[in-house]
């Protein structure tokens, strides 16, 4: 019975929340470093403009694990990972935050989850803090062009 109880406890905990085995589970793989000229080449075939390319500077862990991990330790869990999107407001405060976790769905994730998308900015999916504002943010995104800039929209969203 004890054996039973200890493969349910392993197996729960591998397949809850991101750990390493269930993002296998989703076909995840660890995520490699990739140049500008990759960013840029994707950037053209999937028509983003070229203002709106960014990469994310390395230091930007560094900063997030600065803070205090006994006190925000799942709030910089979900800022780290791979997939995410950020939507912070005029003022450069986060108001929907989506990250992979919460996503839900399996095989396929399902970020339109109780039609979360179907409204802009789009409903709350990932608990909101602000452990990292838009200013910070800001300060790790290095953009990819000269013609790279923030615009001053209602809205800020990082995908």
């Amino acid at each position: 019975m004890r054996i039973r109880i200890l493969i349910f406890i392993l197996t729960s905990v591998g397949l809850t929340s991101c750990s390493s085995i269930f993002t296998g589970l989703y076909g995840m793989k660890k995520i490699k470093n990739i140049d500008e000229k990759t960013i840029l080449k994707f950037a053209k075939k999937y028509n983003i403009p070229s203002a709106d390319n960014y990469q994310l500077d390395t230091a930007y862990f560094s900063y997030l694990f600065s803070l205090d991990t006994a006190k925000y330790k799942s709030q910089i869990k979900n800022h780290y990972q791979a997939l995410q999107a950020l939507y912070y407001d005029k003022s450069g405060h986060l108001t929907s935050f989506q990250v992979t976790c919460y996503a839900g769905g399996f095989p396929n994730l399902n970020w339109e989850k109780d039609e979360i998308m179907s409204i802009f900015p789009p409903k709350q999916q990932a608990p909101v803090d602000s452990i990292v504002p838009f200013e910070i943010q800001k300060k790790y995104l290095k953009p990819l062009t000269q013609l790279a800039e923030f615009s001053s929209d209602s809205y800020t969203m990082l995908w």
